[in-house]
């Protein structure tokens, strides 16, 4: 996901801090295992991640851009 070092990339560029930076590489990891995800097994671990991990993640950044960042 491009996006999500994009948006890395962004944030920094800001001063901006990320509330778990250890959570957001991580969700960068599990991005480049998707892309090779062809057992069964690890596929499903990435969607427990998801579910898991990088749902409220994500949610909380919305949240943050939706108050704090000015969205074109």
């Amino acid at each position: 996901m491009r996006v999500i070092s994009e948006l890395l990339e962004s944030i920094e560029q800001e001063g901006k801090a990320m509330k778990d930076e250890a959570l957001w590489l991580s969700t960068l990891r599990t991005k480049n295992t998707v892309a090779h995800a062809y057992n069964k097994n690890v596929a499903y671990d990435i969607v427990r991640q998801t579910k898991e991990q990088y749902y409220e993640m994500f949610m909380d950044l919305k949240k943050e851009m939706e108050e704090n960042w000015m969205l074109i």
